[in-house]
């Protein structure tokens, strides 16, 4: 981006201006029903045998908005963090992802990993008698070229060890 335009970041509970120009956002505007959402999650398991079960994480990013990997250096932007409840699942500090790319960033002006239009992450993790769930959130950032948004996306996977399916879809609808 040329001259002094820079983007506006937004949350749910607030609102500033990253870089060069402030801008003046209106409160009635971040509590308004426009609230964008330009990532649609959706949360899945896959039993790989036995002794194993495949988490998924799929992002479906709008177009021309993208979302930062887990492997961003000196940050802003934020990456991706996967942030789960219990233990020892708690200490998981990265998940597997999916192809991305890297592309030199204007307004941040650096080299940035990120995903356009889907991203799928990834984790296996043993499968044992005493597991019932696995819950916890991922935190992401968001942008277009004017706008970046911060989100915090809860997520459970629910096991239930008397009908064990294969596959078991969890997304905002189910909830």
């Amino acid at each position: 981006m040329s001259g002094n335009k820079s983007p506006i970041f937004l949350s749910k509970v607030g609102a500033f201006v990253f870089k060069k120009a402030p801008i003046l956002v209106s409160l009635n505007f971040l509590f308004s029903q426009d609230i964008i959402e330009p990532v649609k999650w959706n949360f899945f398991h896959e039993i790989k045998n036995d002794s194993i079960l495949k988490l998924k994480f799929e992002a479906k990013i709008d177009d021309k908005w993208h979302v930062y990997s887990q492997n961003i250096e000196n940050e802003p932007p934020l990456s991706t963090l996967f942030l789960f409840d219990q233990e020892p699942y708690s200490q998981i500090k990265k998940v597997k992802e999916g192809e991305s790319i890297v592309s030199f960033d204007q307004i941040f002006e650096k080299d940035l990993k990120y995903f356009e239009k889907f991203a799928l992450f990834e984790i296996e993790i043993k499968n044992n008698e005493s597991l019932d769930l696995i819950s916890g959130s991922v935190e992401y950032q968001a942008c277009d070229d004017k706008l970046c948004v911060f989100r915090s996306e809860p997520f459970t996977f629910v096991f239930n060890k008397k009908s064990v399916s294969k596959t078991t879809y969890i997304d905002d609808k189910s909830k």
